[in-house]
């Protein structure tokens, strides 16, 4: 059985994030999903998200490609602790616009010493949470 772990904050839930999703599930038997606590978005990203961390979590939760979803503070200490209550991790998602960052060969590292596979996703164009939220701003 394969289980696939991907992260992120989802503010705004929106098709680029539901592709995400899909491409994830299609790779495995369980899609556990890693949702971006209040603190870590206002620290990483310089704002506070639209929908609070709970709402998120609820909100990925139900969709039928997630088998279950978590808040976390990062996602390297969430695989972490899924390693630890002995969850047998295959796989790790992510978007390929995060490629080739300092963090991102961190991360790398970590998966790749614990025989989990990154695997990257085409990032979908033209949408994202902060393009919503500066239309949202702009009034558009």
């Amino acid at each position: 059985m394969k289980t696939g772990i991907i992260c992120g904050s989802f503010d705004l839930l929106h098709q680029g994030h539901i592709n995400l999703i899909k491409r994830a599930r299609r790779r495995c038997d369980v899609l556990l999903v890693g949702v971006n606590s209040d603190k870590y978005i206002q620290s990483h990203k310089g704002h506070n998200p639209v929908l609070p961390e709970n709402v998120r979590r609820d909100i990925v939760a139900e969709l039928r490609d997630v088998t279950n979803a978590y808040v976390i503070e990062n996602g390297i200490a969430f695989v972490q602790q899924l390693l630890n209550s002995g969850v047998n991790i295959t796989e790790y998602y992510r978007g390929d616009d995060a490629r080739g960052t300092t963090a991102q060969n961190i991360e790398n590292k970590f998966l790749c010493d614990h025989n989990i596979k990154p695997v990257y996703f085409k990032y979908t164009q033209n949408i994202s949470s902060t393009k919503i939220r500066n239309n949202i701003k702009r009034g558009a």
